[in-house]
């Protein structure tokens, strides 16, 4: 067995690599196709004849003055050419003839993947998603549109952890029963206190947390959610042609991230169910994590950097379902033009609403009723103008990954109650 992975072509001897639109192998100069397990029963037919066509290059001895700490080095089979990958590289290809090599030795030094998902969009896709993508920012700079450079664009393989288990919680929530009545001009409104206890099971299952501390943590969650019914057992030919990391960002380093987002997931189902309440909070919470399991996969990412005004700007694309996510710089020009015409309209709409309540609610009422109302409204409109330019955000929530909530002990307990008085003048 070879320490590197090369699928050398049976009919020109280039190197084949995995073709993300047919899902087999090609060979990029003289596009001959094959089927993955095709081409395996070709490799293992020559092996039996003590040929070995899948040999991409040969680990170099350690240079002793390098240290035992410096990334190994290896000889292409190919050009003879020296490659020198980072420490976290498990497929690459030669810097002098670029045939790819898959660095087989170093993937199962560390660790072989439970799966992988394989691309299925090709590097033009990339293009013109971006393109697509910054067309249909509104807030975006002309000049950044037109003048942007686009640095690198590269598909890489990203380690990630999947995580599974079952998680029980233990809630006590606090939440109101809210009754309001009228007397003349005065509105009493009646809050009723409970103490609502929950006991609720939830399932999860393939969590996701990215292995990489070169990836932005941010820009991966946004990429989710990956097909995992499209997920294939570890092979080394899907890596062919493509980049692919090891990990440095170990599952147990990973852990507390995804159960975060567990908690916060089993926390939203039980509030759902508590309906007939209002302004709920939780007071204590108690959870316990069993029937846990990892597996390790790795996914198809692809990475663009665009460079403008001396900044770089990283987007990333799901290699599998095609989602295009990444952060653009805004027009402070439109923008404030934009927050000009919606405080102008807010400001006209609050007029209307100061006249429509002031004779039932009195002249200080109707005013601020009318302030906060615009408030709200331009402060939506500005969140709408800056959220629109940026779709990446951290991950809080696993509900796509989560079964149905199984509810377990459970009691509601009054507490309090108190009166809030308000005058309608």
């Amino acid at each position: 067995m070879s320490e590197t992975d090369r699928y050398k072509c049976p009919s020109c001897g280039g190197t084949m690599e995995f073709n993300p639109k047919a899902q087999n192998l090609k060979c990029p100069f003289c596009d001959v196709e094959m089927a993955l397990e095709e081409y395996k029963s070709m490799a293992e037919q020559k092996a039996a004849n003590n040929v070995d066509i899948q040999a991409g290059a040969k680990k170099m001895e350690a240079d002793p003055e390098a240290g035992e700490n410096a990334p190994a080095k290896y000889v292409c089979n190919t050009c003879g050419g020296e490659i020198s990958p980072s420490f976290v590289s498990a497929s690459t290809k030669c810097p002098f003839c670029d045939a790819p090599v898959v660095l087989t030795d170093k993937i199962k030094d560390q660790q072989v993947p439970d799966l992988l998902i394989p691309f299925k969009f090709e590097k033009k896709d990339v293009k013109e998603t971006y393109v697509k993508f910054v067309s249909k920012m509104k807030f975006v700079p002309a000049s950044f549109k037109s003048s942007a450079h686009i640095d690198a664009i590269e598909a890489t393989y990203v380690p990630f952890w999947l995580y599974s288990c079952k998680t029980d919680a233990k809630l006590t929530i606090e939440g109101e029963i809210i009754t309001k009545s009228t007397f003349g001009d005065t509105q009493k409104i009646k809050h009723d206190v409970y103490s609502l206890y929950r006991e609720a099971q939830l399932d999860f299952k393939d969590v996701p947390a990215d292995g990489s501390k070169d990836m932005d943590d941010d820009l991966m969650d946004s990429l989710e959610p990956f097909k995992m019914d499209e997920a294939r057992p570890y092979d080394s030919m899907y890596l062919s042609g493509f980049g692919a990391q090891l990990f440095d960002v170990s599952a147990e380093d990973n852990t507390e991230r995804v159960r975060e987002r567990m908690r916060n997931t089993v926390v939203q189902a039980v509030m759902k169910t508590l309906s007939d309440y209002e302004n709920k909070s939780v007071k204590e919470s108690e959870y316990r994590f069993t029937e846990n399991s990892i597996k390790y996969a790795l996914f198809p990412v692809w990475i663009q950097k665009t460079s403008w005004n001396n900044e770089e700007y990283v987007f990333a694309m799901n290699g599998q379902t095609g989602k295009f996510v990444g952060r653009v710089p805004v027009d402070k020009m439109k923008v404030t033009i934009s927050w000009f015409v919606s405080t102008l309209i807010t400001t006209i709409i609050g007029g209307f609403l100061y006249q429509a309540v002031e004779k039932d609610v009195g002249t200080g009422q109707a005013f601020m009723i009318a302030f906060i109302a615009c408030a709200v409204v331009c402060g939506i409109v500005h969140a709408i103008i800056v959220a629109g330019n940026n779709n990446v955000a951290s991950a809080d929530m696993a509900m796509e990954y989560g079964g149905e909530l199984i509810p377990g002990d459970s009691s509601d307990a009054f507490v309090r109650t108190y009166t809030e008085t308000r005058s309608r003048k």
